[in-house]
């Protein structure tokens, strides 16, 4: 990942990096993690008959800690938009191994393309999604 033009820290790009993405909630749930390859993943991409998937948050925006319920009115406001337009998505949820950072609610789109996919995050002040390609391995993509 290249950070040259990035306003966004590196230690913050590498917390992004060490986040276990959990699709799904429950017993079902697949744990993701950046730049590995998923089988059950891949499995997932074929089923929806996708090839890409992102997964987006409304949490947090710019990484600055908000209120439990700012968090959930922004996390209904995203969820409000994806079914309005009658995407495919799994409830989520991102997970920071170290306890730092709270679990952030996460919705996984599949089949938005990237441009899409970077507008939906940029309107909810992110930093960054997780963009996940034909390979099953899912990657950051920065948004600023």
């Amino acid at each position: 990942m290249i950070l040259n033009n990035s306003e966004i820290s590196p230690d913050l790009v590498t917390n992004y990096c060490r986040t276990v993405y959990q699709v799904g909630i429950g017993v079902d749930a697949l744990n993701l993690h950046i730049d590995q390859y998923s089988k059950p993943l891949q499995e997932l991409l074929v089923l929806k008959n996708v090839s890409n998937a992102v997964i987006v948050s409304a949490y947090n925006p710019f990484s600055q800690i908000q209120s439990h319920e700012r968090n959930l009115t922004a996390h209904a406001a995203l969820l409000e938009i994806l079914r309005r337009d009658t995407v495919s998505i799994i409830e989520s949820k991102n997970i920071d191994p170290s306890g730092f950072w709270a679990d952030e609610k996460s919705i996984c789109v599949f089949g938005m393309n990237i441009v899409t996919a970077r507008a939906l995050g940029r309107q909810f002040s992110q930093n960054a999604v997780v963009w996940i390609g034909c390979d099953a391995a899912p990657r950051i993509v920065l948004l600023r």
